[in-house]
């Protein structure tokens, strides 16, 4: 009879670890699919594949033009497993994992300034005519620089650097994280001094193309205003 009971227990305790097994399985699965429904919701989900031939792909970027005065050494194990060369070159272009939205902005910025320069240009002076162009021209050179500069994409450490124990570790990268980076879950790399990712140039703002960005929409806000002020005054 006690045998029995004994049995009894521990067929229990045997249901109730399977039970606690599978509940932590199904714990697990509901965290792995709404990780990826995290990831299928970004603003590139719907990008096409970089048509072109040219560049490599670093995470969603493409990266095209080595700088090989700047180059981060990686050992053969970090290299093969991140698809890039024991060298890494910094590169000085690169294009967005939105990289569509780079064709649709600069075409709705030419259209509005066309628009705009041609209702200022019967009544307009010359010269004042002239600074228009040349501001135009300067937001279109601005919004370029900015989509197609390197922001400042940083190295991927798969094994922990010497001397760097305070490196955290980033579980969506598989990589130690550097000081001074931050992760972009769009462009899926890492930006020195990343500050947001812009869907209107399909690319992230960081360290490098910044100076550009502020130009951008500092001349693209002089440039209405100024085009405006000619329309009602002039």
């Amino acid at each position: 009879m006690q045998a029995d009971d004994v049995d009894s227990r521990n067929e229990a305790t045997v249901d109730e670890e399977v039970a606690d097994c599978e509940q932590m399985v199904e714990t697990l699965a509901e965290g792995e699919a709404q990780r990826r429904t995290r990831r299928d919701n970004s603003l590139c989900r719907y990008a096409p594949a970089w048509p072109l031939p040219v560049g490599r792909k670093v995470g969603r970027m493409v990266v095209f033009g080595k700088n090989t005065a700047t180059i981060v050494q990686l050992d053969a194990e970090e290299a093969e497993a991140t698809d890039q060369p024991e060298s890494f070159h910094d590169y000085r272009y690169a294009c967005g994992p939105c990289w569509p939205m780079v064709l649709v902005t600069s075409a709705l910025i030419l259209v509005v300034e066309l628009v705009l320069l041609a209702s200022i240009r019967k009544h307009t002076p010359i010269p004042l005519f002239v600074i228009g162009v040349v501001l135009c021209l300067f937001v279109l050179f601005s919004f370029f620089y900015t989509s197609l500069t390197n922001p400042g994409i940083a190295p991927f450490h798969l094994s922990q650097p010497e001397n760097c124990e305070t490196w955290p570790y980033h579980e969506p990268s598989g990589s130690y994280r550097a000081p001074g980076t931050q992760w972009c879950s769009e462009s899926r790399v890492f930006f020195y001094k990343f500050d947001h990712f812009c869907p209107w140039t399909g690319t992230a703002i960081a360290e490098r193309n910044m100076p550009y960005f502020t130009g951008f929409v500092s001349c693209m806000c002089f440039t209405l205003f100024y085009m405006v002020l000619m329309v009602m005054f002039i």
